[in-house]
């Protein structure tokens, strides 16, 4: 492992069988949706991104409310003219933690609410003010799919994670609440986000 303190983030560098992992901690960047905003569009480049805002994702007290929120956040995301779409999967109550799957106690059954929606890099700055509370995956390959292939893509993975990373050249999984961002990628991709990371020290 290697650890860099470049600034305002703090990013740390793993190096795991085919895969690099990118842990960056913004809490000193304020407002922090500078830094993910930034960070979006320069992998993004021409191209689109799939985000995933599953209750799995939540913490307790986010997950309850829910339900109720998630027509709220529809309603924004539509509003801002970006294309949704939402599945409810049976699963056990687990919950994400820096991108890792925690189970809740005993083994039980719950359902879990999904969003999924698609932007070209124009449509960040509008969509992270609108999640910026959530917890969030990006999927992002720089193959030029459409919006509706994306979409298409995430109904038939029924949210499946380790699907949806497989099929995307970079995944990333943003925690609001502890803000920190952890960056999957192939190795042969890992010098350009390290280049990203560190050219985003001078604008945040």
């Amino acid at each position: 492992m290697s650890i860099f303190n470049f600034k305002k983030l703090i990013i740390k560098k793993d190096i795991k069988a085919d895969k690099v992992v990118f842990k960056v901690g913004y809490y000193k960047v304020k407002p922090s949706g500078n830094y993910k905003s930034a960070l979006l569009k320069a992998l993004i480049g021409n191209s689109t991104c799939l985000a995933v805002i599953s209750s799995k994702f939540m913490y307790k007290e986010q997950k309850k409310k829910f339900p109720d929120d998630q027509q709220v956040l529809l309603s924004k995301l539509n509003n801002l003219g970006i294309g949704c779409r939402t599945l409810t999967v049976l699963r056990e109550d687990e919950m994400l933690i820096f991108g890792l799957s925690v189970k809740q106690g005993e083994k039980k059954l719950y359902q879990d609410l999904v969003i999924g929606f698609a932007m070209e890099a124009c449509d960040i700055e509008a969509a992270e003010k609108a999640v910026s509370d959530y917890n969030t995956y990006y999927y992002i390959d720089r193959n030029g799919r459409s919006k509706a292939e994306l979409l298409d893509g995430f109904q038939a993975s029924l949210d499946d994670d380790v699907m949806l990373k497989a099929a995307f050249r970079y995944s990333l999984f943003d925690d609001s609440f502890v803000e920190s961002t952890v960056i999957t990628c192939n190795k042969e991709d890992s010098d350009f986000v390290s280049e990203q990371l560190e050219l985003l020290q001078s604008i945040v």
